[in-house]
């Protein structure tokens, strides 16, 4: 299912050559992690022996993998990223500004990629309408939808404020950036960095990049 393409010191990616899957970046950092991660990943599994030792006692419960970086799983017919999680104060702010600046469309306390929105058109990547977009990354997919299995986002409510950098953060690709960024911004959005790297902070201060 996943190719893994190296990038440069200290940073990978796992690919999904039929584009069925976002990519997955992979990245060291110098400092370990302190505290409970504000995003995590829901991953569905065929069964949870899939796990191994992080097999879960009962469903429902949280995992942690070999970085103590908290995630849940639960069971389903395809292995796959289902869901970015969120702990945030305002769930439906959250919801608001990320199913705009997405274009998920929302449903209760999540949103979710729209079907049919990205798809390939003779070699070419296809978004909402936009100009074509060819990416050698996958030079041999057929016609139709593209990324069908992209995880939605999840938005679980805390009273606890973010304290440290996040561990997991979302990456949005875009053809713009300075149109977009601009576009985040009104959607109420703050710049954190915008030199040789485009980071965001969404209105509970999760980084996000811009690329």
């Amino acid at each position: 299912m996943a190719q893994r393409f190296p990038q440069f010191d200290g940073r990978g990616r796992i690919d999904d050559a039929k584009a069925r899957h976002m990519p997955i970046y992979i990245q060291q950092v110098p400092e370990r992690k302190q505290g409970r991660n504000r995003l995590r990943p829901e991953i569905v599994v065929r069964d949870f022996s899939e796990l191994g030792r992080m097999c879960p006692v009962d469903p429902g419960d949280e995992l942690a993998d070999v970085e103590t970086n908290e995630f849940t799983a639960i069971v389903g017919d395809e292995v796959r990223l289902r869901s970015i999680v969120f702990d945030c104060i305002d769930p439906d702010r959250m919801l608001e500004f990320w199913s705009q600046a997405t274009g998920y469309s929302p449903s209760n306390d999540r949103c979710d990629p729209v079907p049919g929105a990205r798809r390939f058109e003779d070699g070419a990547l296809v978004v909402d309408g936009a100009p074509p977009i060819r990416n050698p990354l996958y030079p041999n997919v057929p016609d139709g939808d593209a990324f069908s299995l992209a995880p939605g986002l999840a938005f679980e409510a805390t009273e606890a404020a973010k304290q440290t950098k996040n561990r997991l953060h979302i990456d949005l690709w875009t053809t713009d950036s300075e149109h977009h960024r601009d576009r985040l911004l009104d959607l109420g959005a703050t710049v954190q960095t915008w030199d040789t790297e485009h980071v965001m902070l969404d209105p509970e201060g999760n980084e996000f990049c811009v690329s």
